[in-house]
């Protein structure tokens, strides 16, 4: 039995001196693995002739600024990388697509800003992340999709990240240790660490926090079982840390940055007592308001409370604006305040402005008066058919069609006396009222899809098919004019209109 047993580890080194090793490279042919160190060799890029059997491979303290698409080709062997300490700028999307037996990835100390959706792709079996000390700033919500059921270790440690994929760290089931310390973290979501049942560590210290509203369940853990630091962040003393309060011992340092009657004392030398919670009041906020029917509008509600208030706002019959089907029409923006984008006719009514918090809450109330449009009464002499003229020839037009505009031209009435304007309604879904627009005598419009809502137009006056002559933005989302009607008005008296040519353009897609 010992004699066969040297023979085979014979043929074992004689199969191994046969594989091919990177020049300036050490190979360590240790059966039934096979390392290749390449340490501060001055490598500019991932050497070639890397055998695919590896299953370390050590390229740290190097110069190497990229990782290429075909780098690890093939490598499905290797279960531990290191790229520490480079100078790596770039990671190919998919780059890594190949290493599915990998267990740990080391690219701390390098240069990467971001990590992209296709960056850390089919790392299936990854278990340890480092990429901490590097320039990061944002991290795709797609980019540890592969990673979920199996990380336990995760670095990303002094970067300059403003926020997290919160969502996809609250299905790290596996994760044991979360280190963010020294980052630019403003907040954290209160669910992300609620289902992390075998979460051991937790470093946030040194960000830019004031407050961390963590779940049941961790404000319940013992430090015994969690072990999470908080110091250097400046920390809101309110009722809301009470739970951090209890669970410090004597020598640690968080410290208080606020309110001022606290300001620079240490949590763990501060009495409960102390730190107090004042529910919500509104105090600013109009009691009524009037809007033109197809206009804008901006509903205030200045709240104050400690900690801030969370505000949202109730439409009549009870919707909340923004969860209602059309979230691009009715908006609640930062502070507080509603915007309403388009006004539509079941906008008429009472809106309620609600904050909330641990305190408390407070409600207020604003009626909004809708301001119908005109109706038209039709002239049935001198209308004019959906698409056509009487002489056959098209009486409104679609063209110039772009991914963000098309140009929607008409042709002018001569017949028609005593026009003084054109009245354009359109609209860019089926669930959107129509959106209304005055313009003078002229006959061109260029309907935009871009960003920030719908706008003024600005026209000068035309003749015949004429050229460009103006703009109207749409919202964010639209990508076709379900309709187009323009109707051209003479005299209005009260809510009735004498209507005198009325054309109607077919749905035209913006592609």
């Amino acid at each position: 039995m010992r004699c066969v047993w040297f023979v085979f580890e014979l043929s074992s080194v004689s199969h191994a001196d046969e594989l091919a090793c990177p020049s300036r490279c050490i190979c360590q042919r240790l059966f039934p693995s096979l390392g290749t160190l390449c340490n501060r060799r001055g490598l500019l890029f991932v050497p070639l002739g890397i055998e695919q059997g590896t299953v370390e491979l050590h390229l740290a303290d190097n110069f190497i600024e990229s990782i290429g698409p075909d780098d690890f080709f093939n490598m499905s062997s290797l279960v531990d990388l290191t790229l520490s300490r480079n100078a790596i700028g770039h990671l190919a999307p998919g780059a890594l697509r190949d290493l599915v037996g990998l267990n740990s990835l080391h690219l701390d100390s390098n240069r990467l800003t971001v990590i992209g959706p296709e960056d850390l792709r089919g790392l299936y079996s990854l278990v340890r992340l480092r990429v901490n000390n590097n320039q990061l700033s944002q991290i795709s919500a797609e980019a540890f999709t592969d990673l979920l059921s199996t990380l336990e270790d995760l670095d990303l440690s002094y970067n300059n990240l403003l926020g997290l994929p919160w969502d996809c760290i609250a299905q790290m089931e596996n994760l044991h240790s979360l280190s963010l310390e020294h980052n630019l973290l403003e907040e954290v979501s209160p669910r992300a660490f609620e289902h992390l049942f075998l979460l051991s560590r937790l470093d946030l210290a040194s960000n830019r926090l004031q407050r961390f509203a963590a779940g049941p369940r961790i404000s319940s853990l013992r430090p015994s079982s969690l072990t999470l630091t908080l110091g250097g962040n400046p920390l809101h003393c309110s009722c809301e840390l009470r739970w951090l309060r209890r669970r410090l011992k004597a020598g640690d340092v968080e410290t208080c940055a606020s309110p001022p009657y606290l300001r620079g004392r240490y949590l763990v030398l501060t009495a409960e007592y102390e730190m107090e919670c004042t529910a919500p009041s509104v105090i600013q906020q109009t009691a009524r308001h009037a809007a033109q029917e197809g206009g804008r509008i901006m509903l205030s509600c200045r709240v104050s409370g400690d900690p801030p208030p969370v505000v949202r706002w109730l439409g009549p019959g009870g919707l909340r604006p923004g969860l209602d089907g059309n979230s691009t029409r009715r908006v609640v923006r930062p502070d507080g305040s509603l915007e309403i984008r388009v006004v539509a006719p079941a906008d008429d009514g009472t809106f309620a402005c609600e904050a909330r918090n641990v305190a408390g809450s407070s409600t207020a109330y604003t009626h909004l008066s809708v301001l119908r449009l005109p109706q038209v009464r039709k002239h049935d002499n001198i209308l004019y058919t959906a698409k056509q003229t009487e002489k056959g020839v098209e009486a409104i037009r679609v063209n110039e069609v772009t991914a963000i505009s098309a140009v929607v031209a008409w042709l002018p009435v001569p017949s028609a006396k005593g026009v003084r304007m054109y009245q354009i309604h359109y609209n860019c879904s089926s669930d959107e009222p129509l959106v209304y627009r005055y313009h003078l005598v002229m006959n061109f419009l260029t309907v935009t899809n871009g960003h920030g809502g719908a706008g003024d137009v600005k026209l000068a006056r035309g003749g015949g098919w004429g050229g460009k002559v103006g703009h109207c933005v749409l919202g964010p989302q639209s990508n076709s004019l379900l309709g187009v009607s323009c109707i051209i008005s003479t005299t209005c008296s009260g809510n009735e209109c004498l209507e005198v040519n009325m054309t109607k353009a077919s749905s035209a897609k913006l592609h």
